[in-house]
């Protein structure tokens, strides 16, 4: 109870968070299979997950357990660390697969600049 007053409860408190974030969720994962007009499979199954353990928060607070909002709290760890580790590959396919592969030929001929520390000019 908030100040005496509240009469939500934990199942209360938990939906209140996880109904927005997996809305999130989806609406990301979507809009950026329309953007790439593709739907990546490893995308889909980072947005399982994260659903998933969502539905473990539920769950979880209507067993009664005090720290089902952790869980909750936690969630979006799964895409980031789906995304850190394989899934920029992906993001990158995507993108060669829209665009072509960046072409570095155009900079090839430039000369390298050094890099002045600020506040000195050239000599």
């Amino acid at each position: 109870m908030v100040e005496g007053t509240a009469t939500i409860g934990v199942v209360g408190a938990v939906l209140a968070a996880v109904v927005p974030l997996a809305i999130f969720t989806i609406a990301y994962f979507g809009i950026y299979s329309a953007l790439m007009h593709r739907v990546d499979v490893f995308h889909l199954k980072l947005a399982a997950g994260m659903l998933a353990v969502l539905a473990l928060a539920v769950v979880a607070a209507v067993a009664g357990l005090g720290w089902s909002l952790l869980i909750a709290a936690i969630a979006p760890y799964v895409t980031v660390v789906g995304y850190e580790s394989v899934g920029y590959r992906h993001v990158a396919a995507d993108v060669d697969a829209i665009a072509g592969p960046a072409d570095d030929s155009l900079w090839a001929d430039q000369p390298s600049q050094p890099s002045l520390p600020i506040g000195s000019e050239p000599v």
